[in-house]
């Protein structure tokens, strides 16, 4: 055998085929070890008495939070080191708009090819 193939044997392909498996299986592995780890804390966060019912940023590394501790409600400023009580927020004032979903990858994505082909 000459020219391109010259160097390769059937042991180097097996080699290549093995690594490549063991690659693939260790994605699989950390994929679904991840996700696993994802769902205990999901739990863990719906199930304790405290909610984040709401965060907005205001500058760079500040923001507000409407957090929920048993019935009560309370706006917290959040700064890069310290987190202040603002005051205590009146419940029923509260406007929960349970369908704004962050949108999904793929819409992200969709409007993005959109930009992309109107700029052609």
């Amino acid at each position: 055998m000459n020219g391109i193939y010259a160097g390769i044997n059937g042991n180097s392909i097996l080699k290549l085929i093995v690594t490549l498996i063991i690659f693939i299986l260790i994605l699989f592995i950390t994929y679904y070890v991840t996700s696993f780890i994802g769902n205990i804390q999901k739990t863990q966060f719906a199930t304790g008495n405290i909610q984040i019912i709401e965060v907005r940023r205001i500058m760079g590394n500040k923001q507000l939070a409407v957090v929920k501790t048993g019935n009560d409600y309370f706006l917290v400023g959040i700064g890069k080191d310290e987190i202040n009580l603002i005051g205590k927020v009146d419940g029923e004032a509260l406007v929960f708009n349970e369908e704004s979903q962050p949108p999904a990858f793929g819409e992200i994505l969709d409007r993005i090819k959109n930009i992309r082909e109107k700029k052609k």
